[in-house]
């Protein structure tokens, strides 16, 4: 998943981590954009994008 801006990418890591069976890759919050590699079964990672996604279209002010 790629975000910006960059420090919002540790917010969606968080959800995606807290709604799915998931190993965390990788995480970069630096520059503009912020990217997150995500590891497990299909279905996990499915669940965990989308926890991910609905949690940034939650926030107020963006």
């Amino acid at each position: 998943m790629e975000v910006t801006p960059a420090a919002y990418i540790n917010y969606a890591c968080n959800e995606a981590e807290k709604k799915a069976s998931v190993k965390i890759i990788h995480v970069s919050g630096v520059g503009r954009f912020g990217r997150m590699w995500l590891a497990g079964s299909e279905a996990d990672i499915i669940s965990a994008r989308d926890a991910a996604v609905k949690a940034l279209e939650n926030l107020e002010g963006v």
